[in-house]
């Protein structure tokens, strides 16, 4: 699901970090690839800061809150069906607003930032190639 949001973050173009995702949003995949596959070129330029070719979980974690800051258009500090409609599927939503009170907080959202994270991280050296 990582690459899955991330992708779908982009293409949206929810602009995070100082990265403009117009660009991206010309080559972006019509539909977002499957959330094992790895990041793309420019996917991982939009997050790894530094530039040494690899995302850490602190970039990742960086670029998931910003996202969430920039999806959360009535700044109440949740994130509502309709400011996620365009990055997430109804089952989607529902996986990640685990309490299931119809909202994700920032902590549902970054549990799940990590979690993808986690489950990208094959070799489990705490950055993704």
């Amino acid at each position: 699901m990582a690459r899955t949001i991330l992708s779908t973050l982009l293409a949206c173009g929810v602009a995070v970090s100082g990265f403009s995702a117009a660009a991206y949003a010309q080559t972006a995949p019509a539909a977002p690839p499957a959330a094992t596959a790895p990041m793309t070129t420019e996917e991982k330029a939009a997050v790894d800061k530094n530039g040494d070719g690899s995302v850490s979980k602190t970039e990742f974690g960086d670029f998931m809150s910003a996202a969430f800051g920039e999806l959360d258009t009535n700044k109440n500090g949740s994130l509502s069906p309709k400011e996620t409609k365009n990055v997430m599927s109804p089952e989607m939503f529902k996986k990640v607003d685990t309490n299931g009170d119809g909202k994700i907080s920032k902590q549902e959202f970054m549990n799940q930032a990590n979690a993808d994270f986690k489950a990208a991280d094959k070799n489990g050296n705490g950055s993704l190639q």
